[in-house]
């Protein structure tokens, strides 16, 4: 007797189709969710600068800045460039009213971070969460299991002297070094996106430790 299976024929790719399907949702989901990168800035250099809800100055007032005020940039247009509030919302603002500010660190930060961690590293990126919301420069790495195999002492030698190499970068990056912040840091994670420790440039903590 033949035994139906959901696997076999059209049903069978069908169902294929939807599992390959799920999975490539899940992976790209997993990407979004990654820490993301810095950005680029744009500095507010007139005295005061409306940020709008389209490229015209007929549209809506979003937000309302100063001189100094720093934005997130997220897209240039013609002569307006699209940028992020602090609370997550999107605009246009004119742009002779901004000065952009170009983020340089990102490639160094992954440099430096592959040159302590070498092959032991997945993936680091300066976290823009807390760098906007905190005012705190946070650099979050990810680490393969190769990495967890080190002696304890050898991990916290490792978290440290990332960290003070990515204190130095932010004293050294003028974009970075306008955030008012605590002292800069790292955060270890797994491959598995579980939290290992973190640490400044002259202490590491592991998460089994801060329990």
């Amino acid at each position: 007797m033949m035994t139906y299976s959901p696997f076999s024929g059209y049903a069978g790719n069908a169902v294929k189709r939807i599992v390959i399907a799920l999975a490539l949702l899940l992976i790209l989901s997993w990407c979004v969710l990654l820490p993301a990168a810095t950005a680029d800035l744009a500095r507010v250099v007139v005295r005061k600068a409306n940020v709008r809800s389209a490229q015209k100055t007929s549209a809506k007032i979003v937000g309302t800045f100063f001189k100094g005020d720093t934005l997130t940039l997220v897209e240039s247009s013609g002569t307006w460039h699209k940028v992020r509030l602090d609370d997550g919302r999107e605009g246009w603002i004119f742009a002779k009213q901004v000065e952009v500010e170009r983020d340089r660190s990102a490639p160094q930060i992954e440099e430096t971070a592959k040159r302590v961690l070498g092959e032991n590293l997945r993936w680091a990126n300066l976290n823009e969460f807390y760098l906007e919301e905190y005012q705190t420069a946070r650099l979050d790495v990810m680490v393969d299991s190769d990495w967890l195999r080190l002696k304890r002492e050898e991990q916290e030698r490792t978290m440290i002297a990332l960290a003070r190499e990515f204190a130095q970068i932010c004293e050294q990056d003028d974009l970075l070094r306008t955030h008012r912040r605590e002292k800069p840091y790292v955060v270890f994670f797994d491959r598995f996106n579980s939290l290992i420790g973190k640490a400044n440039d002259v202490a590491a903590v592991f998460a089994a430790d801060a329990n």
